[in-house]
């Protein structure tokens, strides 16, 4: 009986033994195989006539190179080429995957250099300027070709670049090609572009003159970030007076942005009082809630 028994307990721990080894294969065959693939077998996938496929096999490489760190350059360059893909979803995957994985490999920024300074696709410019500007400061080496880009032919190209280097930030003697942007054929760019230089804290002067020279421009949205770039463009006594000019935009979304900045600037601002008693009872929802709530900032106590 006691034989029987301990022939009994050896079995399960046999079993069990069994059971565990077979659960370490499991978990190891899960960081090698995703959805039955290797990742060699995805990285074939890329070239699928199947935009399913290579939506998937952009992510699946996500998952799988981790295991295979020596693969990763590989990896990148195989992203990259989704980059232009023709479906707007697999080059969404591929943007993904190489902000997600670039952190790790010093191949990211000179492959990304590559295709927004050499690629014919203009969606795949777009992705890699959007892939560099993700990474932030590890992008420094990419800061000649993304000023480049700035006089791209492609619009979203240019829109993209200038958003770019606002995260990576520039030194400044290199602010001038952002402030060249600002004066782009294309609205949402010259909007990017005043966004930007905020963002890079221009110098005051570079601020008042761009703020005061786009609060004239025919895109609203370009007099709005005209109404902030005065914001940060120097003494109040200054730019007080081109705001409250703003308050009477045509334009709410101008009148609203205009009202706010004046209530950011507080007691400094109180020369613009009557103005913004008058915004309070603008035709706009919007304007009247900001302006209400400026004029309590403006005629706070010191």
């Amino acid at each position: 009986m006691v034989r029987r028994d301990a022939w009994m307990v050896v079995a399960l721990l046999a079993f069990a033994a069994g059971v565990i080894a077979l659960l370490e294969h499991a978990r190891e065959r899960r960081h090698t195989i995703y959805h039955g693939r290797s990742l060699a077998e995805w990285l074939v996938a890329i070239g699928d006539a199947r935009a399913g496929v290579r939506d998937t096999a952009a992510y699946a490489l996500t998952r799988l190179v981790p295991a295979f760190p020596a693969a990763l350059p590989a990896v990148m360059r195989a992203e990259a080429d989704l980059l232009g893909d023709a479906d707007e979803e697999v080059q969404a995957e591929a943007t993904a995957a190489l902000i997600a994985m670039g952190p790790g490999s010093d191949s990211t920024v000179p492959i990304m250099i590559g295709v927004l300074a050499r690629d014919p696709n203009a969606s795949a410019r777009v992705h890699a300027a959007q892939v560099l500007g993700a990474l932030g400061q590890l992008s420094r080496a990419a800061v000649p070709t993304i000023i480049g880009a700035l006089a791209d032919s492609n619009a979203s190209v240019r829109l993209v670049a200038v958003n770019a280097l606002g995260r990576i930030g520039l030194p400044a003697d290199q602010l001038r090609d952002v402030a060249r942007a600002s004066t782009d054929g294309v609205a949402a760019v010259r909007a990017a572009a005043i966004e930007a230089l905020i963002a890079l804290h221009a110098p005051a002067e570079t601020l008042r003159a761009i703020g005061e020279r786009a609060g004239h421009d025919p895109d609203a949205v370009v007099r709005v970030e005209a109404a902030y770039a005065l914001a940060s463009g120097g003494s109040p006594a200054c730019v007080v007076p081109r705001l409250v000019v703003a308050l009477d935009d045509v334009d709410p979304l101008v009148r609203a942005a205009a009202a706010t900045v004046l209530g950011r600037l507080g007691p400094e601002a109180s020369s613009a009082t009557v103005a913004l008693e008058r915004a309070a009872t603008d035709s706009d929802r919007e304007v009247r809630a900001v302006a209400t709530q400026s004029l309590r900032a403006v005629r706070r106590t010191p």
